[in-house]
């Protein structure tokens, strides 16, 4: 998915057929891994849209090299989901279901709940909350379980617990900060002008990053049990997270020593985050 992002970004600055083929073989084998690849679709269709309809009259140059990506990426993404079918009936969009009487099943709580409950109980503990492990409940807020299990997944024993008590809550706290800057500096992103990054490539960003994230709810809330509410399902925004968080810097405006003070606290909550991140993680490996 990394790759399919980089490379539209490269093709729409050098719009050759080595480039786009270098799409369809992100996209391709991605989608042969897992078909949720699909979710960076949209945006470069979006982007191939504007290049044509701003280029008419080079219509049969791009016609070309569309069907060059659909020819290297359609068989490779979708041959073994159509096998499937073919052989077994299977959808390709076949996910398995629990039952609603698994105890992870948080269908229980209001849209309003899951959504909107952002209650001090549920930070007490930083680590992702299920019952079967000797948590007190099911997680059930799809944003607090992305925070949750971007630093630490789904378990965190007892054994554990006390040794990362302090530098687990440091790492938790440090990158739900970041996370939450890297979403404003988006915004900010978007907004401010800036010669050297084109309002398409803008437009490509904002696409990845709301398909990904809404395809996310949208999951939690056609599966709702806790398992289903993992970072697992939107890696790529970690990646478009750290970037926007990286353009910040160049973003900050008003009195030079402000403009410092603000560029000090950043680098130094990201240190931060970097060395609790060594700390908890290389305590969790000795245990």
């Amino acid at each position: 998915m990394l790759g399919a992002i980089l490379n539209t970004v490269n093709w729409y600055r050098h719009r050759t057929v080595k480039n786009i083929l270098k799409i369809a073989l992100c996209v391709g084998l991605g989608m042969m891994t897992k078909l949720s690849v699909w979710m960076v679709a949209p945006a470069i269709g979006v982007v191939f849209a504007v290049v044509f309809f701003t280029r008419l009259k080079q219509w049969k140059k791009y016609l070309g090299q569309f069907a060059a990506f659909l020819g290297v990426c359609a068989p490779l993404g979708l041959w073994w989901s159509v096998r499937n079918y073919i052989l077994w009936g299977v959808s390709p969009s076949y996910v398995p279901m629990l039952s609603e009487t698994n105890e992870q099943y948080v269908g229980n709580y209001s849209v309003t709940q899951r959504l909107f409950d952002f209650s001090l109980s549920q930070l007490k503990w930083v680590y992702t909350q299920f019952a079967c492990y000797e948590g007190s409940y099911y997680e059930y807020n799809p944003t607090i379980a992305l925070f949750k299990t971007a630093m630490f997944d789904e378990r965190i024993n007892d054994v554990i617990y006390p040794a990362i008590a302090i530098s687990g809550v440091i790492l938790f706290w440090s990158g739900v900060i970041l996370a939450i800057i890297g979403f404003a500096a988006m915004i900010g992103f978007l907004i401010k002008k800036n010669r050297r990054i084109s309002f398409v490539t803008k437009i490509f960003l904002l696409l990845i990053y709301v398909v990904i994230l809404g395809s996310y709810y949208i999951f939690c809330f056609t599966y709702q049990f806790t398992c289903t509410q993992n970072i697992r399902y939107i890696i790529p925004l970690i990646t478009l997270g750290a970037l926007f968080v990286g353009t910040v810097p160049s973003m900050i405006s008003g009195k030079q020593k402000y403009k410092k003070a603000l560029r000090g606290s950043l680098y130094g909550l990201t240190a931060l985050f970097c060395i609790y991140s060594a700390v908890t993680y290389s305590v969790i490996g000795l245990y």
